[in-house]
């Protein structure tokens, strides 16, 4: 889904804001969608989307210990610096990181830590509120420029559109081809 969103986020972003944050939640997209839409919408559709994911790769953090961390680093070698370096900063502040980043890494990393199933949602759902409430921010912040570029992909589309679709297509080949090209290790 999330792929899908970012393909085509030009036409949903000038279309169907809401469905791009439901696609696609990341925090460019919130920030995105931000002024163009009502507060109570922007809450109701991007904290539970952006929550979503969480609870399944924290309970495969705690199935699959340091070998999910493992797995991350390897299927995403882009990331692979930034997972050991979020897991470093977790073994210092435990799940008051999921306040600051409740994303998909550290939500592993809380699996792994075997922090308790209630404190992992606390503290997730109060920091993607969070995660929310600081795209919401920059969004109001930069909505002319927002709107403009929203004013922009509404006059030309097909052609961003396109351009979207490719360069999604064209990043996800590159890092494909990427992990086929090393050893299986």
């Amino acid at each position: 889904m999330g792929v899908a969103g970012t393909a085509f986020m030009p036409v949903l972003l000038a279309r169907e804001p809401l469905a791009l944050i439901a696609l696609s939640p990341l925090f460019r997209h919130l920030v995105l969608v931000a002024p163009l839409v009502d507060t109570l919408p922007l809450y109701a559709v991007g904290v539970p989307r952006h929550f979503l994911p969480d609870p399944f790769v924290y309970q495969l953090g705690r199935e699959y210990g340091p070998a999910a961390v493992d797995w991350l680093q390897v299927n995403s070698p882009s990331l692979g610096r930034l997972v050991r370096a979020l897991e470093r900063l977790f073994a210092r502040v435990g799940p008051v990181a999921l306040l600051v980043s409740p994303d998909i890494v550290v939500s592993t990393l809380a699996g792994v830590a075997r922090v308790r199933p209630a404190t992992f949602v606390a503290m997730n759902v109060v920091g993607t509120f969070a995660t929310v409430s600081v795209a919401k921010f920059f969004g109001e912040t930069f909505e002319a420029q927002i709107r403009a570029l929203t004013a922009f992909f509404q006059q030309n589309l097909a052609l961003v559109t396109v351009v979207s679709l490719l360069l999604v297509l064209g990043m996800n080949a590159l890092s494909a081809r990427g992990r086929q090209d090393r050893p299986p290790g």
